[in-house]
């Protein structure tokens, strides 16, 4: 009899803690899935920031080509040229 009752507190206790680690363990589960989500979506949001800041200086240097071309091609033609700087500063400032 003395038997039978310790192996079944034996069973209770490890079902006991068998239950409390997989409680536990789901728990830490869920905490690692939110923060792999969280991470996730930051690099998302500086995924778009970087593709947008790409555009951007994409566009200023297609900018700055077809102002190199039009100053030289003024400047091969025996027009005055002047400060390309100057005139590209003021050129760029009015889109």
């Amino acid at each position: 009899m003395a038997l039978r009752s310790n192996l079944c507190a034996f069973f209770m206790g490890a079902a006991l803690a068998a239950g409390a680690g997989y409680y536990r363990l789901q728990r830490e589960v869920v905490r690692a899935g939110a923060l792999v989500d969280r991470s996730v979506q930051e690099l998302q949001e500086r995924v778009l920031t970087l593709r947008q800041t790409s555009f951007e200086m994409e566009r200023d240097v297609s900018w700055l080509r077809d102002e190199v071309r039009r100053l030289t091609a003024r400047g091969d033609s025996g027009e005055a040229v002047g400060d390309p700087v100057a005139s590209a500063t003021l050129h760029r400032a009015t889109p």
